[in-house]
């Protein structure tokens, strides 16, 4: 388990070196965690791509990105953290310290329901890692897994948690372990729940941070998600993530920002397919409503996720069941259902009763709002607005029954937007705000 250690302590040299203008303990974690996670997946899935994936490759790239971040942090001279006494909002962190508590606790009762995840979480995601640690213990090829004989367990699906969770079995001495994955989700929650409260704290102040981290602990599917093994709440981290970094960016106006948010984004991409529509739409309207980003700093930061998508997409496994047993004039008439659309409408209307709480507190926010939007949040909130319109789409041309589709995936696609839209309604009142 040590492996999840080195994962932190890489990340966190990484961040403070380049990134050391960030105060918030908990938005250091986050990034930490997010950041390390990313990397390390990317880079095995590099070393499995050119077949270096056995046991002494693994642990001399961990070794190695290790060293590099320790380098790096020794020339930069970083600066220990620093504690805040503060016992201002004393009645909150009382009520986030409880809520967390609660939360913990019903993360374990559903880890006990099913310790190997939920049905998707066992048999697509914690499958894919099963199967690359077990080619690899007996000598075959990876690429056996890809077979369409069992496509039914979508061998589409992007690999960056599947990875990160092979990478840290391999170097588990005790062999395989069911635990890894459970650890894997865990650590997404916290990196979710801290990066959610320490954004807002850093960008406008420790009352909202707080609140929001109350707010998000209270919906009840961010909770179920977390505890489900699938790769939703992690694409939810580099969602939110990819965001915050455009807020940092504007603040301290240091170009590693914008490195980090598409360095994120290109994660998101490699994380899951929806990943991949959030990418395009991120990059689509950061580069039309925010001209003066650094372009280059923007293809640094996504041009090794998206590399590694692409090999994937393009050499390893490119079929999907979007368009299968479709055709122009069958997606034309689902369109022009009005049936479909009335489905589809009933079923965001039920999410968002589902999500009354959130739904409450965002109607609360905007009735008190005195000033106007950043225009950054006004291009997240365009984001969001892009990207269900898309789900919708994607909804009516479906080859699966209608129903059924909505019923397995519409929760699990709006938790993804949950912690960026919980930031983005508790960052932008002003510092008197309260509810």
């Amino acid at each position: 388990m040590i492996a999840f250690v080195f994962t932190f302590l890489m990340g966190f040299l990484f961040i403070k070196t380049f990134l050391y203008e960030i105060k918030s303990r908990f938005l250091l974690i986050s990034l930490s965690l997010a950041f390390g996670i990313a990397i390390e997946s990317l880079v095995t899935s590099i070393l499995i791509y050119i077949g270096f994936n056995n046991l002494f490759s693994i642990a001399a790239s961990t070794a190695a990105l290790f060293l590099t971040s320790l380098f790096f942090a020794l020339r930069k001279k970083i600066s220990p953290l620093k504690k805040n006494y503060s016992s201002s909002d004393f009645i909150l962190k009382l009520l986030f310290i409880l809520m967390f508590i609660i939360n913990i606790i019903l993360l374990f009762i559903h880890i006990l329901k099913e310790p190997q995840g939920s049905h998707d979480g066992m048999f697509i995601w914690n499958l894919h890692t099963k199967f690359f640690y077990m080619l690899s213990q007996t000598g075959q090829s990876w690429k056996l897994f890809f077979n369409d004989a069992i496509s039914v367990y979508h061998l589409d699906y992007p690999l960056l948690l599947p990875l990160y969770n092979y990478k840290n079995q391999m170097l588990n001495v005790s062999g395989y372990s069911d635990i890894i994955p459970l650890i894997t989700s865990i650590l997404f929650y916290i990196a979710i729940l801290t990066g959610t409260t320490g954004l807002i704290k850093e960008l406008n102040n420790q009352k909202n941070a707080l609140i929001a981290g109350i707010v998000l602990m209270s919906v009840k599917p961010f909770i179920w998600e977390s505890s489900t093994q699938c790769a939703d709440i992690p694409l939810s981290l580099y969602i939110l993530l990819s965001a915050g970094g455009l807020f940092l960016y504007q603040k301290y106006q240091n170009n590693f920002y914008v490195f980090l948010s598409f360095f994120f984004a290109g994660s998101a991409a490699f994380c899951k397919n929806e990943g991949i529509l959030f990418f395009l739409v991120f990059l689509t309207v950061v580069l039309i409503f925010l001209k003066q980003a650094n372009k280059k700093m923007i293809l640094l930061g996504c041009i090794l996720p998206i590399i590694c998508l692409l090999y994937f997409k393009i050499f390893i496994y490119s079929k999907s069941d979007l368009f299968e047993n479709q055709n122009f004039s069958l997606i034309i008439s689902k369109i022009l259902d009005f049936q479909n659309t009335k489905i589809i409408l009933l079923h965001y209307l039920n999410n968002l009763i589902n999500l009354w709480n959130l739904v409450l507190a965002a109607l609360i926010i905007f009735i008190k709002q005195d000033k106007p939007l950043n225009n950054i949040t006004k291009m997240s909130f365009l984001l969001i607005f892009i990207i269900f319109i898309s789900y919708f789409i994607i909804y009516l041309i479906t080859p699966n029954d209608i129903n059924w589709h909505l019923t397995t995936s519409s929760m699990r696609l709006t938790v993804q937007y949950i912690p960026l839209f919980v930031f983005l309604i508790f960052n932008e009142p002003s510092k008197s705000f309260d509810i």
